[in-house]
């Protein structure tokens, strides 16, 4: 079942029941079953780390605090109500839950390499196949394909003057669906490479998933894996100078330096290539003015009321009831909601978590550092805090170093 669960890790839309029982929470409450059965036949649960807990309990008394706050300055609300219950079911079925079965039941991290390797390989497809069946085949992908919320807008890049509609794959928009294709593209090089070696698939896998990720259009996207790629190079450069480079490594290092200034050349001064990636350029040097001013003046609205309650906020759900829509941003919406404490609370269970990234041997660790880089970016552009993959990397992580710690006592 857990296995299950990382292969349909992507679908937060496409084929859900509804808006609020994605895939993975379906099979989420299918695990919650499971491991209470078998926690009542075994009589024994492993429990999540402790200081990721209390990190989570202070931020859970915070969020109440928050809402009874709320109530008490502008009355009842469902929207709050909705949005704080939200936080605890993302909490328990997507972190607790699957951090806990995967204590449990103990599979190798290679099994868990494996099925979210095929996972994603299977979103990309999936997301091609949408692509060229609306710009090419011109057949209306969303008659067939049941994605709630897909309906609402038309998602649309201007391609040198056309229009093409951009891919959402199995997500609702497609930010997310950059995000969930990014996070995971090195879980499949890091499978192909060690875990089952394989240089035709893993060659294959990686121009299917590029080409998904162009697709999307996604401006945040690509900026991302840029920055997420600059600091791992980093990483792995100073942990190299300390042992020393082989001649095949400095070989690489002077042919992709080389490739890349030649390539920047050729797009500067010929011109090429920038009908397709002026769109995103204009996104990511904010001179997209529509996209970019709506984004604005909802963290301009999110930062007043910030700066009205920074201590507990103004209650979940807050920028939703009174201006209709969340601030499209992660942190901009915590901080909204249950002010800076409850802030430094929600983002000390992602610190412990990167802190523990370090701790792990081997190359695994650029895996996981890579897509933690990738999430907290794009967390400043999207308020989805419920996306199951985002949880997903850190039960990932937190799971790695429990296999490590206890193979080491082991020992």
């Amino acid at each position: 079942m857990i296995y299950l669960y990382f292969i349909l890790l992507g679908f937060i839309s496409a084929f859900s029941i509804d808006e609020w029982v994605p895939i993975p929470m379906l099979i989420s409450s299918l695990l919650l079953v499971n491991l209470t059965i078998m926690t009542l036949k075994n009589n024994q649960i492993k429990l999540i780390k402790p200081n990721l807990l209390l990190g989570w309990y202070g931020f859970f008394i915070v969020l109440l605090l928050s809402f009874l706050l709320q109530i008490y300055s502008i009355g009842f609300q469902i929207k709050g109500f909705t949005h704080a219950l939200s936080y605890f079911a993302i909490f328990f079925m997507y972190y607790f839950i699957v951090e806990t079965s995967l204590k449990f039941y103990k599979p190798p991290i290679k099994k868990i390499f494996k099925y979210i390797s095929l996972g994603v390989i299977f979103v990309s497809v999936f997301t091609i196949v949408e692509f060229i069946s609306k710009n090419f085949l011109y057949i209306d992908f969303d008659r067939f394909i049941y994605r709630p919320l897909v309906q609402e807008y038309t998602a649309i890049y201007n391609f040198g003057g056309k229009y093409l509609y951009r891919a959402r794959g199995t997500a609702e928009e497609s930010g997310p669906m950059a995000m969930y294709l990014l996070m995971f593209l090195p879980f499949v090089v890091y499978n192909y490479k060690y875990f089952y070696p394989n240089k035709k698939k893993l060659l294959l896998s990686l121009i299917i998933i590029l080409f998904a990720l162009l697709t999307t259009f996604s401006a945040i996207g690509f900026f991302e894996m840029i920055v997420a790629l600059i600091i791992v190079l980093l990483y792995f450069g100073y942990k190299k100078i300390k042992i020393g480079f082989t001649r095949k490594e400095y070989v690489l290092i002077y042919s992709i330096t080389i490739l890349s200034i030649l390539m920047s050349f050729y797009f500067i001064f010929f011109n090429r290539g920038f009908n397709y990636l002026e769109g995103i350029l204009n996104k990511i040097t904010l001179s997209n003015s529509g996209s970019v001013d709506s984004r604005l003046d909802r963290w301009s609205f999110a930062w007043e009321l910030i700066m009205e309650k920074p201590i507990l906020g103004s209650g979940p759900g807050i920028t939703a009831i009174l201006n209709g829509t969340g601030s499209t941003s992660v942190y901009m919406e915590v901080l909204a909601e249950v002010g800076f404490i409850g802030f430094l609370l929600f983002i000390l269970i992602f610190f412990i978590t990167f802190i523990s990234i370090f701790k792990l041997r081997g190359n695994i660790k650029l895996v996981y550092l890579f897509s933690f880089i990738v999430m907290i970016t794009h967390l400043f552009v999207i308020s989805q805090y419920w996306n199951p993959w985002i949880w997903a990397l850190l039960t990932i992580i937190n799971y790695n170093v429990f296999v490590e710690k206890k193979a080491g006592l082991d020992r």
